[in-house]
């Protein structure tokens, strides 16, 4: 599991198009973007929102086969992935898995108590990008400086063999030394669960 940033992170899927040169002249890569904004809680609605949702996406997927890249959608706080049937559906559903997957946040899948674990198993290989990230006030939101323990999520990352990337993560700016001290901090806690797993 690598331990570093995306090429780009994406957030106004309407402007996205735009990069697409500049992402195949620095060799591809891994775009995170957001869906599409409103919760699923209609079930009939599931598997028409998710299609309507990898519809809107085409013309994406088709430009980062051409640039060589992969586009990974985040679950993003109040967009469509936030429950374990709407991630059974992408995966299900979704028409091009090598090109298009999911940019993992479990900060917001605690927002909804949607087992984390649960959806690493099922998402698998369709995961291009994982946040250490949590709930917590500033560097609380680090993994080993918050209150979940990620020795679970870990565990799961490991038996779905996971190898793409993975990015400490919070919202907020601190000092330079104390961010350093505390990623350093969380990147530790994070390797030895790691190495626990082998």
């Amino acid at each position: 599991m690598a331990w570093t940033w995306p090429l780009s992170k994406i957030y106004d899927g309407n402007k996205l198009s735009q990069y697409w040169e500049l992402i195949r002249d620095f060799g591809g890569g891994v775009v995170v973007r957001s869906s599409e904004a409103g919760r699923l809680t209609d079930p009939k609605e599931l598997v028409p929102r998710m299609r309507a949702l990898f519809e809107q996406l085409k013309p994406d997927i088709e430009l980062a086969e051409k640039c060589d890249a992969r586009l990974a959608i985040e679950n993003y706080g109040g967009e469509v992935l936030s429950s374990v049937d709407t991630f059974k559906a992408f995966v299900e559903l979704n028409p091009n898995p090598e090109r298009l997957g999911i940019a993992l946040a479990p900060y917001h899948l605690q927002y909804y108590e949607t087992p984390i674990e649960d959806v690493i198993r099922i998402a698998g290989s369709q995961i291009f990008f994982f946040y250490a990230w949590q709930h917590g006030a500033d560097v609380a939101q680090m993994p080993g400086l918050g209150p979940v323990d990620f020795t679970p999520l870990i565990r799961a990352l490991a038996e779905i063999n996971y190898a793409h990337y993975s990015s400490i993560f919070m919202h907020g700016h601190l000092p330079t030394d104390e961010t350093e001290t505390a990623v350093s901090k969380s990147r530790e806690y994070l390797l030895n669960i790691n190495s626990d797993q082998r």
